[in-house]
């Protein structure tokens, strides 16, 4: 009778078993996806998937696989606020990106730039393919745990920091005014 609770989870390595309650614990997590960076405050004049996908803007840090674009107004600050997510190649790219980007202003708007999360796929979690699997932007393998968020963990801006410095080798890192600079040169800042 337990086998029927049980659902199967395969991952690369092993075939896992997690009971429903396990599974329905494992949908509410956010994981952080170390090649996604998301950022926000873009002002208006920048904001187009071209300009940023760019070699002037977010293009030199590496290959892009793919970017969304939100905007939403926010109603207490009374404006609209203008983010996006990147998924990198690799989260080697997305790391200098975070530490070149973070904190820049551009027509007196404070970018910042932060590691993105994601779910587990739920037809992962049951076990089933999921089709579309090549565009689904949820995880179909079980996360390192070291990369797992839920409701108790805290994860601040410092630790974005310190997470991309510790992926890259920061000592052969640019200066963050050097990067800064070429991200911003030709630029109204």
């Amino acid at each position: 009778q337990s086998n029927k609770k049980e659902k199967k989870m395969f991952s690369s390595e092993q075939k896992i078993h997690f009971s429903k309650e396990q599974c329905q614990r494992l949908q509410k997590l956010r994981i952080i996806q170390k090649n996604l960076v998301h950022f926000q405050g873009f002002p208006d004049c920048i904001y187009n998937q071209d300009i940023l996908l760019s070699k002037e803007y977010f293009g030199q840090y590496g290959n892009i696989l793919k970017i969304v674009l939100v905007s939403k107004e926010d109603k207490i600050q009374k404006r609209k606020t203008n983010s996006a997510y990147l998924t990198f190649e690799n989260e080697e790219q997305a790391a200098y990106c975070i530490l070149a980007v973070d904190c820049i202003k551009i027509n007196d708007h404070l970018v910042r730039a932060f590691f993105g999360t994601t779910k587990y796929c739920t037809h992962f979690l049951n076990n089933f393919k999921c089709f579309n699997e090549d565009k689904c932007m949820f995880l179909h393998h079980l996360a390192e745990p070291s990369d797992i968020m839920n409701e108790n963990t805290k994860f601040g801006y410092n630790d974005h920091i310190k997470l991309a410095k510790k992926i890259i080798d920061y000592g052969s890192f640019k200066s963050k005014s050097y990067v800064m600079n070429n991200f911003c040169k030709n630029k109204t800042i």
